[in-house]
């Protein structure tokens, strides 16, 4: 009966030590060493945009205000986290560090208003600054052709007008900007510098006119131009000659090269078939280039030592 009794006092003093800790602090428990994570603001694509800090520190289930960022010509829009909306300001909930990037659109160029400056500079607004952009003109593929300069300078918003290149015996027929055409006047809406490329064709050589020298026209003097056979690829060709005389507008026939092992197909210029024969209608000198085909029915000679 003793040890019963003194079993369950010794119970006792271990429930009123227990409950003595839990009373410590004011009765609650040890307060959770804050966390922290770090958000990332990746601008690489706008290189020329500019914010406070590309990073900034956040601790777990605080509140947030992110920075916002600045670009000329733009206005910001919000932030993403992965490819979703991140809101500018809240409560941090994520169990992680994260990287954002930035959405912005393009500020609208206002209509001129009529009737002159009326009203002053009503509301303080600044004039925005002009934003211009560099047309360049690709004339690689035409060495020959003539342009007033290759680059010109236009403004967004504004109207221009483009150079118009030159290039014997062809006649322009447009600008090409990615494949499509682009108007050779009008207002610049791209916000960004681009490259032309130019379309020519050539001018077709117009046909004799009969009943013999009608109307007191004098006959036009004839004129030669060289047609030169480029066989640089082909070292091991052989041709009547690598240059021939042709007269505008006359018939013409060209040198047929052989190579041994090979068919010859046709003459190429500026990567066009050119026709063996016909009528000289180019306004020019020209350089020639061969297309070969491999002869399937050529047997090599055998070496007789």
């Amino acid at each position: 009966m003793l040890l019963a009794i003194l079993s369950i006092a010794f119970v006792s003093l271990v429930a009123c030590g227990d409950n003595g800790g839990q009373n410590n602090n004011g009765g609650g428990e040890n307060p959770k060493p804050e966390v922290s994570y770090t958000i990332t603001y990746d601008l690489s694509e706008y290189p020329s945009a500019t914010i406070t800090s590309t990073t900034m520190t956040v601790k777990a289930d605080k509140e947030y205000t992110l920075y916002t960022p600045a670009l000329s010509g733009y206005t910001f829009v919000k932030w993403n986290y992965n490819g979703e909306e991140f809101a500018i300001s809240g409560t941090y909930t994520i169990g992680k560090d994260i990287t954002l990037t930035p959405v912005f659109e393009a500020v609208p160029q206002d209509p001129p208003s009529g009737g002159g400056n009326e009203g002053g500079n009503e509301g303080g607004n600044e004039p925005q600054p002009e934003v211009s952009y560099t047309i360049t003109y690709d004339l690689s593929a035409y060495p020959s052709a003539i342009i007033t300069a290759t680059t010109m300078t236009v403004k967004e918003g504004e109207e221009y007008t483009l150079y118009t290149p030159a290039l014997s015996g062809h006649t322009f027929v447009k600008w090409n900007y990615n494949g499509e055409e682009f108007a050779i006047s009008g207002t610049y809406t791209l916000t960004e510098s681009i490259t032309l490329t130019p379309v020519f064709e050539l001018i077709p050589q117009d046909p004799p006119s009969g009943g013999g020298n009608e109307g007191g026209n004098e006959p036009q003097p004839d004129v030669s131009y060289t047609i030169t056979f480029n066989l640089s690829a082909y070292p091991n060709a052989k041709i009547t000659a690598k240059t021939m005389t042709v007269i505008g507008g006359k018939a013409y026939t060209l040198y047929i090269p052989t190579l041994t092992g090979y068919t010859f197909v046709n003459w190429n210029y500026n990567g066009v078939k050119f026709e063996t024969s016909g009528t000289y209608s180019i306004k020019g000198d020209i350089t020639l280039t061969p297309v070969f085909e491999f002869d399937d029915n050529w047997v090599k000679e055998p070496i007789i030592k």
